[in-house]
C-alpha cells in the first residue's frame, strides 16, 4: 500500500474549525509554528490538492460544514464531487484591493477577514478555512522581488539560474506570513471558536533528491505519495467552548466554474501550477 492510500480522513476527525495551509511540509511547520496545543505528523490522502479534495470531500454529506477557501480547485471540481455542504465562501482575488489583483491568489489577510465573518455568521457549523500559502506565488519581500506572481515551482525548476537557497527562504517566508495571519484570526475571531486543527492538504518538494532518481524534484506531483508530499502537520488546539454543530440544508446554490469567471479561474489555477 502506498503513502496516501491510508491517510487521514479529515472529516471523520474531531474538530470545529479546520485550517488548511496549502503545500505545507511538516518539518517547515514544526520549525515556524508557535501556536499552543498538540502537534503531530499525519499522512495526507493526497500529494496534490485535487486528489486531497476528491478523497476527503467526494460523496460526503457535509451539510454541517461551511467552506472558506482561496483555492479555486473546489470550484473546478464541484460538478464531479457529488458532495453537499451548508455553504461555500470563495475568497477570490477580484475582491481585493487593486494593488493585489496581479497576484492571481488571495493573500492570507483576505482569507482571515472572510473566515472571521464566517465564524460569526455560522456559529453552529464546522468551518473549513483553506489558505493558499505557503504554496506559490511567494508573497513575502523575497518572493515579490525575485519571482513573478504567475511562476510556480515547476516553472522555476527549469530556470538554469535557480537559486535553491532563495527558493527555500521564499517558501519559509510565505509560511511565516500565513502563520501570522492564522494567529491573528485565532486572537480576534471571538472567545468561543471551538476545537481548531491546523493541517495541510499536501507537502512540497523544495529541490529534494528522491531515491532512486538523483535529480532534484520541485513542487508536488500527482500520485507521488512520497513522505515529503504526504506527511503533514496536525496541530490541535482548543479556543474557548466547543461549537454545538448541526446539519442544515445548503444555504447557497451549487458552485460551478461556468460563466464570466471561468477564464479568471483558469488563470488562478495556472498560477498554482495547474496547466489544464
Amino acid at each position: 500500500m502506498g503513502y496516501g492510500d491510508d491517510g487521514i480522513a479529515v472529516f471523520d476527525q474531531d474538530w470545529d474549525v479546520l485550517i488548511i495551509l496549502d503545500a505545507c511540509r511538516y518539518n517547515a511547520y514544526k520549525k515556524h509554528a508557535s501556536l499552543p496545543g498538540d502537534l503531530r505528523a499525519v499522512t495526507s490522502q493526497g500529494s496534490v490538492t485535487p486528489e486531497w479534495i476528491r478523497k476527503n470531500v467526494g460523496g460526503r454529506d457535509l451539510t454541517d460544514t461551511v467552506f472558506v477557501s482561496a483555492n479555486g480547485r473546489y470550484l473546478k471540481l464541484a460538478d464531479e464531487l457529488n458532495a453537499r455542504w451548508h455553504a461555500f465562501e470563495p475568497v477570490v482575488e477580484d475582491e481585493l484591493a487593486d494593488a493585489e489583483k496581479s497576484l492571481l491568489v488571495a493573500p492570507p489577510k483576505a482569507v482571515t477577514e472572510q473566515a472571521r465573518v464566517a465564524l460569526e455568521q455560522y456559529p453552529r457549523k464546522r468551518i473549513v478555512i483553506h489558505y493558499v500559502q505557503p504554496h506559490t506565488p511567494y508573497l513575502g519581500p523575497l518572493g515579490r522581488e525575485h519571482f513573478e506572481p504567475g511562476r510556480n515551482l515547476q516553472d522555476l525548476s527549469t530556470d538554469p539560474t535557480l537559486d535553491r537557497d532563495l527558493i527555500l527562504d521564499a517558501y519559509h517566508e510565505n509560511l511565516e506570513l500565513v502563520l501570522s495571519s492564522v494567529e491573528e484570526l485565532l486572537d480576534t475571531a471571538g472567545p468561543d471558536i471551538g476545537r481548531v486543527v491546523v493541517t495541510s492538504d499536501h507537502g512540497e518538494l523544495l529541490g529534494d533528491r528522491l531515491w532512486p532518481l538523483p535529480v532534484r524534484q520541485w513542487g508536488h506531483i500527482p500520485d507521488l505519495h512520497h513522505p515529503l508530499l504526504v506527511r503533514v502537520p496536525w496541530h490541535r488546539l482548543d479556543v474557548g467552548a466547543r461549537r454545538d454543530v448541526i446539519a442544515e440544508e445548503p444555504a447557497d446554490e451549487a458552485m460551478t466554474d461556468e460563466g464570466n469567471e471561468q477564464e479568471r479561474l483558469t488563470e488562478h489555477l495556472r498560477a498554482l501550477g495547474y496547466a489544464e
